[in-house]
């Protein structure tokens, strides 16, 4: 603790900033489930070792720091939940005699899937269309998301009805859709 200081008719106690007394231990970035997009974290990891200080800076990167005086910690687990994203956890076990900061593996966050439903129906009167498709492009709040085109159908589809998966625009990784016969089908069998 530095000296008391006296301001605005109170005395207050100062404490030395609790950054300028920390080391990085590990060092590690946060990744989209693509492997190269960082994500932008609302907030740190929790660590399973109270002591550690878990930081995240710009571009998807965290930073574990520790008291210097405090001897290397055994294997922690980092735990991170960001909305969006299935939760995730990393394992960091720091060698014998590192050399600061230690480069830990990246963390990989999974999307959480997205839905997106109704049928088409005309404007005017509310009827469903007959043989309407459904195009998804690569902009607006969708981009990149993983969507999963699901029943319940427009119109009653008999079994073998064909099934095709598609993705839904660049980038997407897996999605599927289920055809009405009047569309482009291919692909297995509806049962």
């Amino acid at each position: 603790m530095l000296a008391p200081l006296a301001a605005n008719g109170l005395l207050w106690r100062v404490h030395p900033d609790c950054d300028g007394r920390q080391v990085a231990l590990a060092v590690l970035r946060v990744l989209d489930e693509d492997g190269a997009s960082p994500v932008s974290l609302s907030a740190p990891p929790e660590a399973s070792d109270p002591r550690l200080v878990v930081l995240v800076k710009p571009g998807g990167l965290v930073v574990v720091t520790a008291d210097p005086e405090m001897p290397l910690p055994p294997p922690f687990t980092l735990r991170l939940r960001e909305p969006g994203f299935q939760p995730a956890e990393q394992v960091v076990a720091l060698p014998a005699d590192p050399a600061l900061p230690v480069a830990a593996p990246e963390l990989l966050l999974r999307r959480l899937p997205r839905s997106l439903g109704g049928r088409v129906v005309a404007a005017a009167s509310g009827a469903p269309v007959p043989g309407a498709t459904l195009s998804l492009a690569a902009a607006g709040p969708l981009a990149g998301a993983l969507l999963l085109l699901a029943p319940p159908l427009g119109a009653a589809v008999p079994a073998a009805t064909p099934v095709q998966g598609f993705p839904p625009g660049p980038g997407a990784r897996r999605s599927a859709c289920q055809d009405h016969p009047r569309n482009r089908g291919g692909g297995g069998d509806l049962a």
